[in-house]
């Protein structure tokens, strides 16, 4: 049997290459598969370092990475390793033999923190009793199945939290969890950068929460650690029913083609904000859930525009963001290229000294919207798509006697001028061949 190895990786290099240098060993026994989700470029150039490792490109997201390493394995049996993680011993030996155990359904290894105070070792105990009593091993404890078995129930569900609990608690239906003795030493890094008992008693709490029925969504905040989330607005990418200003001179085809490129840009830029802030896509409208996960991707998170008009509908999106428990929430639109990394991490950067962020546009209206708690009347009796939108806000703001701060002025994409702006300063636009099918 053969061992595809998937490694889910975010910005760590530094600590991939332990990883890899422990693998190195096994290298003519294993596949290797590592998914980098941010700035790629540390962590392939760790990957290129070792012949046999495949490095391939994914958007962030633990889940999001490891269905697509996934995807990519040939083994029989799939491994899923964190980029923090060391296996000792005879691992790939034992791995292959409790595969071949009657009823196995899913394995995992001890947990083990590379470091000596004894507060850890009282932890090692702690997830030791709930993986062997509670039959419910955790991410960091190298999980690993039949390849089969990982097709079978669908891969990791498409939840953005509580993703490997759940994969352990529906495949561990099918059969016995094996629990192997050779140890998975992690780093004790996310434990002294969040604090030891914060860390271990938010743990049980959102595990508690998970199994009582709270949705992953609600837990979100909670269980990240981050406070801060982005809403991106989304259209089906129709034609006719998206840049229609643009489509009276590219035709509908082409304008929804560069829509299309224009949203999935946006979300890579979000996703790979610093801090790392929660990415939710509203999409508009409800029906077409299917149509846009088929383009941009099945592993989002995904929530549906609510009835109204844009401000309705926007205000609706930061209510129920705030009900979930995030206390800096932005919504940026999906058609400014020049939006950066650096803009939002401003924004955010900008709501710790406001109640609100503004990001203005060069024809009256804003990029980006940000704020701290929610303010309907931002929403209410605007002129949208006009050029009076943002001094309207303005006026809005300073009625509320709120504070904000205003961005960098950029420029979106509704016309052709736009469009001609942005490819005369180096943006190019994929052009779609009519000419095809």
């Amino acid at each position: 049997m053969k061992i595809s190895v998937i490694i889910p990786v975010l910005n760590d290099a530094s600590y991939l290459t332990e990883t890899l240098k422990s693998l190195a060993p096994y290298q003519d026994e294993l596949e290797i598969i590592v998914v980098d989700g941010g700035e790629a470029e540390g962590s392939l150039k760790n990957a290129q370092a070792y012949s046999e490792i495949h490095m391939i490109r994914s958007s962030p997201g633990r889940a999001i990475q490891m269905n697509a390493g996934a995807k990519l394995a040939t083994g029989n049996i799939l491994l899923f390793l964190h980029s923090d993680t060391l296996l000792t011993g005879d691992w790939p030996s034992a791995v292959i033999a409790a595969c071949t155990q009657p009823r196995f359904a899913i394995g995992a290894f001890r947990f083990t923190l590379n470091h000596p105070h004894i507060i850890y070792r009282f932890i090692e105990i702690g997830v030791h009793i709930r993986s062997r009593f509670l039959r419910l091993p955790y991410g960091d404890q190298a999980l690993f199945l039949k390849a089969k078995e990982f097709e079978r129930i669908g891969g990791y569900p498409s939840i953005p939290i509580m993703e490997e609990v759940e994969l352990v608690l529906r495949q561990r239906k099918y059969g016995r969890l094996i629990l192997l003795p050779y140890q998975a030493i992690s780093s004790v890094r996310n434990w002294e950068r969040d604090g030891i008992w914060k860390r271990m008693t938010r743990n049980i709490r959102t595990l508690i929460h998970y199994t009582r029925g709270v949705s992953p969504e609600k837990l979100v905040s909670f269980y990240r650690g981050t406070e801060k989330a982005i809403i991106l607005f989304c259209k089906n990418p129709e034609p006719g029913k998206v840049k229609t200003r643009l489509a009276a001179t590219i035709g509908h085809e082409q304008a929804s083609h560069i829509y299309k490129q224009m949203v999935l840009e946006t979300i890579r830029t979000a996703q790979t904000c610093t801090g790392h802030p929660y990415v939710f896509i509203f999409y508009s409208p409800p029906e077409s859930e299917p149509l846009i996960k088929e383009w941009i991707g099945d592993e989002k998170t995904y929530i549906p525009q609510s009835e109204g008009d844009l401000g309705e509908r926007m205000s609706d999106a930061f209510k129920s963001l705030f009900s979930m428990g995030f206390k800096q929430i932005i919504i940026i639109g999906t058609d400014c290229p020049a939006i950066s990394r650096k803009h939002l991490s401003q924004g955010f950067t900008a709501l710790n000294r406001n109640d609100i962020v503004l990001g203005p546009t060069h024809d009256g209206g804003y990029y980006l919207l940000g704020m701290k708690r929610h303010h309907p009347e931002l929403f209410e009796h605007m002129p949208w798509s006009t050029p009076s939108v943002l001094d309207k806000t303005q006026k809005a703001i300073n009625h509320l006697k709120l504070s904000y701060q205003l961005l960098a002025i950029l420029r979106d994409v509704d016309d052709q001028h736009d469009l001609d702006y942005y490819e005369s300063n180096g943006v190019a636009f994929e052009k779609k061949n009519l000419t095809e099918g």
